[in-house]
């Protein structure tokens, strides 16, 4: 996000940036808001300059997965793989160059002494600076020679206009400078994923290697019979919070699986059955529990004082598009209603979820396919 004022191109807060994997080839487009429209303008644009590309990798946001955008992938012919936001093992150390964006942009204001409000003017002459500037990664060749086979220009001879200025001004920055910042965004820019392969496999068995000691080291070691409290989620008080996890009890294991995985039942409530994994499952009491009233009403007001009241509603999440509830939480209000991601739910309430998702097909909710779809993916049936 970028400093902005109401009024005119004054008012841009935000950029979107294209990146040819192949080549390097930078497009940045300005914009008010990320949405769907500016999105499809600049797939469009590129198009029309550079021809259809084979697949588009992007973040799961909102302007990516509109509607619009699905139907231009469909009728251009172009595969669209939404990735996890920030995940550097599948689209890249995109925030990384936006950061160093940001360091670069904020530079050429201070030596340009422009308006810090007037930044969208400079986004063409970074833009040049990058697709002109020879790479490594491709064997000496710059962006623009790469995709277009054209000799690239210096891309230390920019040329400025201050808007509602008449005249022109050329670089004042020192070479050495200049070098140094955009060698920093493009440091970022070849340390995408793709060129970081075998790194990342060595990065992924050194982590795998220490996953299994762990695993190994700390294998859940529980027997038919013992007494146990098992992890269950705990929401925040504030809505949008994600579950926390909360020790509850008090259960008892009648049946374990491979992967360490334990049939438990509720002591003081039969209908209570789930399947845990070892992680969440603690070791209670060795030997016999005195199951007393008084202990029954005490682990009843336990278990109970965040339970799930209703699902109120269904929707894609704004931020991710994954599926959520919206939960009324037993013992509080309205406004502390929480949003969930069902993926979660389905696991740690599976019987209430499933209730649910037949209660939205007999409503013929827009979003109960989906429902069913997911889990069935999740395995509840």
């Amino acid at each position: 996000m970028m400093a902005a004022q109401k009024g005119g191109r004054r008012d841009l807060q935000w950029n979107l940036i294209i990146r040819d994997d192949l080549s390097g080839m930078v497009k940045i487009t300005p914009d008010h808001t990320p949405n769907a429209e500016t999105t499809v303008e600049a797939l469009l644009e590129w198009r029309a300059i550079f021809g259809t590309f084979e697949l588009m990798v992007s973040d799961m946001a909102s302007c990516f997965l509109a509607n619009v955008v699905k139907e231009l992938a469909r009728r251009c012919g172009f595969a669209h793989h939404p990735t996890v936001a920030y995940g550097h093992y599948s689209n890249g150390s995109i925030e990384v160059i936006n950061r160093n964006y940001l360091q670069l942009i904020r530079a050429l204001l201070s030596e340009l002494q422009w308006d810090k409000y007037d930044w969208p003017w400079l986004n063409h002459n970074i833009e040049h600076t990058i697709n002109h500037r020879s790479q490594a990664r491709t064997n000496g060749n710059a962006p623009v020679t790469v995709m277009m086979g054209r000799q690239p220009d210096n891309p230390l001879k920019q040329v400025f206009k201050r808007p509602g200025d008449e005249k022109y001004g050329e670089a004042t920055l020192s070479k050495e400078h200049i070098q140094e910042l955009v060698m920093q965004l493009q440091t970022s820019l070849n340390e995408m994923h793709k060129g970081a392969v075998q790194q990342s496999k060595k990065i992924r068995a050194v982590h795998r290697k220490r996953s299994d000691a762990y695993r190994r080291a700390t294998a859940p070691n529980f027997q038919i019979g013992d007494y146990v409290l098992i992890g269950l989620p705990e929401p925040g008080k504030v809505p949008g919070k994600k579950l926390f996890m909360k020790w509850r009890g008090l259960y008892q294991i009648t049946d374990s699986h491979e992967n360490y995985t334990y049939e438990v039942r509720n002591m003081f409530n039969e209908t209570d059955t789930r399947t845990v994994h070892g992680d969440r499952v603690r070791l209670y009491e060795h030997g016999k529990v005195n199951a007393t009233e008084e202990l029954k009403r005490q682990m009843d007001y336990d278990n109970e004082r965040f339970a799930i009241e209703v699902f109120k509603d269904c929707r894609h999440s704004p931020e991710t598009g994954e599926l959520e509830l919206l939960i009324g939480w037993k013992g509080f209000s309205e406004a502390e209603d929480s949003w969930e991601p069902i993926c979660r739910l389905a696991m740690d309430v599976p019987k209430l979820v499933k209730a649910h998702a037949a209660r939205m097909r007999k409503e013929k909710h827009h979003l109960a396919d989906e429902v069913k779809e997911l889990l069935k993916a999740e395995g509840v049936q």
